[in-house]
């Protein structure tokens, strides 16, 4: 019996400090992936805090 493996983002999590950033950046675009990024770093005290600033970068990148 095989299985189809853990998921990307779980994946991404793990490998993160290593070979997880270039496969990171590119799925970035996904706006519940940047909001996850957000929170896992360290400056990153609530998910509120996170949020705002997901959208008020988002906000300013839509216009280019």
């Amino acid at each position: 019996m095989g299985t189809l493996g853990l998921p990307k983002r779980v994946v991404a999590y793990a490998l993160r400090d290593k070979v997880a950033p270039v496969e990171v950046e590119l799925e970035a675009y996904d706006r519940d992936l940047l909001l996850q990024l957000l929170l896992m770093d360290p400056w990153t005290h609530s998910k509120s805090q996170a949020e705002r600033l997901l959208e008020n970068w988002l906000c300013h990148t839509t216009r280019i």
